[in-house]
């Protein structure tokens, strides 16, 4: 960038202005790729005076709107090259997944946007060994617990739909309200001990390779275009059963690929 004016008092990031940020952000974005001269920009907290990316603009990168919350997917659809959110802590089904890939598509219908160049991605929290006891034990690991406590299910009222108890209040949200690094060893004990197997089971994708890859199929079928695993088991594990995490994600990969080509 050539010019970048912040705005008195921009160094004090306001939560409540996340939103809007995010909108200047996706904006500006566009306004460079439409332009072959230097931009100007006048936004609700950023401004540019005859910005360029210079040889960058060779390379455009696809942007993607991430969450759950119907601004963020309002903005994802004027804006974003496509959507992802994370699987099952948000869309905890594939039904509930088909649900929400409609929805965005008729939002993207309404704005003029072709719905079929539209991607939409679910980062997975999955768990995969292929001693499907092992998992189960590692369900008590306090690191997976956490987890679970905290991000099983990111809207904690969602909880409720599965008949559980949800282990924060209702209305707690983790971008919102989580504060690490001031939570004692007390408080964070007392959390872990909310934790139930029926929470566990429900929280991660687990198992072989391959049960893992036949329950993501529903989300390819509902109609989410590609799936990041995120495998618990890799930070818990010995070192060298640990390293084989990525074989086994690249394994799931492989059952997915061969399934649907």
């Amino acid at each position: 960038l050539k010019t970048f004016v912040w705005r008195e008092g921009m160094a004090d990031w306001k939560r409540a202005e996340g939103l809007t940020r995010l909108e200047d952000f996706y904006q500006i974005f566009h306004k460079f790729w439409e332009s072959d001269k230097p931009i100007d920009f006048e936004g609700k907290h950023t401004t540019l005076k005859q910005a360029s990316l210079g040889f960058a603009k060779n390379y455009k990168p696809r942007v993607f709107g991430l969450g759950g919350g119907p601004r963020i997917i309002d903005l994802a659809t004027s804006y974003a090259d496509g959507f992802t959110t994370t699987i099952p802590a948000v869309w905890a089904t594939p039904e509930h997944a088909a649900e929400q890939i409609k929805m965005m598509k008729e939002q993207l219908e309404r704005k003029g946007r072709d719905p079929e160049k539209f991607v939409f991605g679910g980062s997975a929290m999955v768990m995969v060994h292929e001693d499907v006891d092992l998992i189960k034990r590692s369900f008590s690991n306090p690191l997976v617990a956490w987890n679970v406590a905290n991000f099983g299910r990111i809207v904690m009222s969602d909880w409720i739909k599965e008949g559980v108890e949800p282990p924060m209040p209702p209305e707690w949200h983790y971008a919102l309200k989580m504060l690490p690094t001031t939570t004692t060893l007390e408080e964070a004990t007392t959390l872990l001990k909310r934790v139930t197997p029926r929470m566990s089971e429900l929280s991660w994708f687990y198992g072989t390779p391959k049960d893992v890859a036949a329950r993501f199929q529903g989300y390819i079928d509902a109609g989410v275009n590609f799936i990041s695993p995120m495998d618990m088991m890799a930070a818990i594990l010995e070192p060298e059963d640990a390293a084989k995490s990525v074989a086994r994600c690249i394994e799931i990969a492989r059952i997915i690929k061969t399934n649907n080509s």
